[in-house]
């Protein structure tokens, strides 16, 4: 959550439409090439919108949001705290 107001959300755990394995790792909004959304409500939409069109699947792996938020945190140029925040 940033000047923006905007926040990277993914989701974990999941069989996507028309995939047969689970994704550990994935936009929540369904649009991988912008993971963000509109602040806390928009978070809160998108996983309204997600949790209808996708099927829970364990067992649950943290270990590739993990590694994808590392890497985002790791692509800024400028020093910025990143939070991590994981709801299961």
């Amino acid at each position: 959550y940033d000047h923006d107001k905007r926040i990277a959300a993914f989701g974990f755990g999941a069989m996507l439409p028309g995939q047969k394995a689970a994704s550990h790792c994935f936009a929540l909004n369904g649009d991988p090439a912008n993971v963000e959304v509109d602040g806390v409500q928009g978070l809160l939409d998108a996983y309204a919108n997600c949790i209808t069109n996708l099927k829970l699947y364990g067992p649950t792996n943290f270990a590739e949001v993990i590694a994808h938020s590392r890497m985002l945190a790791k692509e800024q140029h400028r020093q910025h705290y990143h939070v991590l925040l994981i709801l299961t």
